[in-house]
């Protein structure tokens, strides 16, 4: 039986190899039968084939997963384990597992769409399936844990919406609260880009005109020990981040997420939350911070200003 998972939300294709080898090693406590191939490490496809005759794999009770194939092999080395697979009878379950979407047009991906028992295309995950997906991933981990929709939204921007980061998160944010409803506070306490939200939430004040609240910030973050010239980098980041979905709204005149999020290349979230900043100032306000930093880091890098200044001069200058 041959089973096939690619696609790029690879975080989903590893959560079924996991359970296929989880239940595999539950009556094979061994670990006898259970052979791993990951071809981003020294494994050549002539490993894998030669696997198949020296240890006669087709005996009952073998499991063989292979890891990144195509994404480490050239289209002979595909094509000749193809050749083979058609020759042999295969009793035992092998799964090929990717994290990029193969060659369409190649012959062993057409052959495994074809012929695999199970054929599965990972897509990201957005919206209410994003949602759903983070709800049922909390229960399975911790059915006494709930998260509210706003909470939720908050953890998807500050994990981007990969799905390992939220994984990891939940978990972290499961074990702290143990029973009851996770807050945004419980977010904002333990979420591993705290540092990035900061950051947002600085720029935000300062392109709302609140200096005060903008510079208490910087001055906390500085005080807790976040590097200064990581700051300001992240500072850069997010005003290009403005400027490239301010400058797509103004030209394509459409506010809609998923459309800009598609032109910048950025997550549906990440570009939401941008909007309701960007919504009433001009591209032209955006750009005018982005030259202030380019300048500001000229001045650091030839000696003539102190990072901590530039970050001052930068929070109320703007």
């Amino acid at each position: 039986m041959i089973l096939f998972f690619y696609g790029e939300e690879d975080f989903l294709a590893e959560q079924k190899v996991k359970e296929l080898k989880n239940k595999f090693l539950a009556k094979n406590p061994t670990g006898s039968g259970l052979c791993v191939f990951e071809f981003d490490q020294e494994v050549t496809s002539q490993n894998l084939i030669d696997n198949f005759s020296e240890q006669n794999l087709f005996t009952e009770n073998k499991l063989i997963i292979v890891k990144d194939f195509f994404a480490n092999t050239k289209a002979d080395d595909q094509n000749n384990l193809l050749d083979i697979l058609k020759k042999i009878e295969l009793s035992d379950v092998l799964v090929f597992s990717e994290k990029i979407q193969p060659r369409k047009n190649g012959r062993l991906f057409k052959w495994l769409k074809k012929n695999a028992k199970i054929s599965k295309k990972f897509s990201k995950l957005q919206d209410k399936k994003l949602s759903d997906w983070i709800k049922k991933q909390l229960r399975e981990i911790e059915e006494k844990v709930n998260i509210e929709s706003k909470t939720l939204q908050e953890l998807i921007f500050l994990t981007g919406g990969d799905l390992r980061k939220v994984d990891i998160e939940l978990n972290k944010l499961a074990s702290y609260v143990s029973v009851g409803e996770i807050t945004l506070d419980d977010i904002h306490k333990l979420v591993a880009n705290k540092v990035e939200a900061d950051i947002f939430q600085t720029i935000e004040l300062v392109f709302r005109n609140d200096k005060k609240r903008a510079m208490l910030l910087l001055k906390q973050q500085l005080a807790k020990g976040d590097d200064p010239f990581y700051i300001f980098s992240m500072y850069v980041y997010q005003i290009r981040v403005l400027l490239k979905i301010s400058g797509c709204m103004e030209q394509q005149n459409n506010a809609n997420e998923y459309s800009i999020a598609k032109e910048v290349k950025l997550h549906p979230f990440v570009v939401k939350k941008s909007l309701a900043l960007i919504r009433g100032l001009s591209a032209k306000k955006f750009l005018n911070a982005h030259h202030l930093l380019l300048s500001l880091d000229r001045e650091v890098k030839l000696g003539k200003r102190k990072i901590e200044s530039a970050l001052d001069f930068f929070v109320m200058k703007v």
